[in-house]
């Protein structure tokens, strides 16, 4: 693989994550889907929101799931993790609930040392912008490995990295 491929894909690939996440650079917002909360208690739920119509607030199902647990699961381990713990309990979810035990809390994920350099909503941003263009960069160098055209490397790596699956 050529040094001037790469470094021209890899600019494409900063390029791409700079417009897909513009709002967070250029207005200060937080990677975080917080608008679902009005969709699903009441009275927001059934009240006007942001424009929208009464009973019209946005509703996905698979959106709550950062709300409610990816959140505030990655909040409680840095929190513990700065105390000098590990977060073997977390006792927030219902009656309390293994907190280490659970593979969707990401306790020992490598980019979560993020969380202990940068405080807690710079390294969020962080932490959800680096993973796309990892994905975008790794996956870059696995094709061209297998021989793909630098082309059909870049094109298929942007299909994995923005796909519904890592994105939403």
């Amino acid at each position: 693989m050529k040094t001037k491929e790469f470094l021209i894909s890899f600019s494409l690939f900063l390029g791409v994550a700079f417009l897909f996440f513009n709002p967070f650079f250029f207005k200060g917002y937080l990677p975080f889907p917080g608008d679902l909360l009005v969709g699903h208690y009441a009275p927001w739920n059934s009240s006007s929101y942001l424009g929208f119509a009464p009973g019209g607030v946005p509703h996905k199902a698979q959106g709550i799931d950062v709300v409610r647990m990816l959140f505030p699961w990655k909040h409680f381990s840095t929190q513990m993790f700065k105390n000098e713990q590990i977060s073997l309990w977390n006792p927030y979810n219902f009656s309390g609930n293994p907190h280490l035990a659970n593979f969707q809390t990401g306790v020992f994920y490598p980019l979560s040392f993020i969380f202990l350099i940068l405080p807690f909503n710079s390294a969020w941003t962080v932490f959800i912008i680096l993973q796309p263009l990892l994905a975008c960069i790794f996956t870059y160098l696995f094709l061209r490995k297998i021989k793909l055209s630098w082309q059909a490397a870049f094109l298929a790596s942007l299909a994995f990295a923005y796909c519904l699956y890592l994105t939403v």
